[in-house]
């Protein structure tokens, strides 16, 4: 498992979990962390805010390939 952190200005800010495509990216989102308090399999409308913790399951070079596509695009 991998831990994203989102900052501010991080690209998927604002989007919703529907906006990536993780079976491409063939990971899965396992859980998002806001405000200390941690979402199971969130919904497909849930919106990505600065701060989220995203935690993320894959194999390791595609892990690195999800985290640079939330932060950069």
């Amino acid at each position: 498992m991998h831990a994203v952190s989102l900052p501010r200005g991080a690209d998927a800010v604002g989007k919703m979990v529907a906006d990536i495509d993780w079976a491409l990216l063939r990971v899965e989102l396992r859980a998002i962390r806001r405000d200390g308090a941690e979402v199971e399999h969130p919904g497909q409308d849930w919106i990505f805010s600065a701060g989220d913790i995203l935690l993320v399951v894959g194999k390791p070079r595609r892990l690195e390939k999800v985290e640079a596509k939330l932060l950069h695009g």
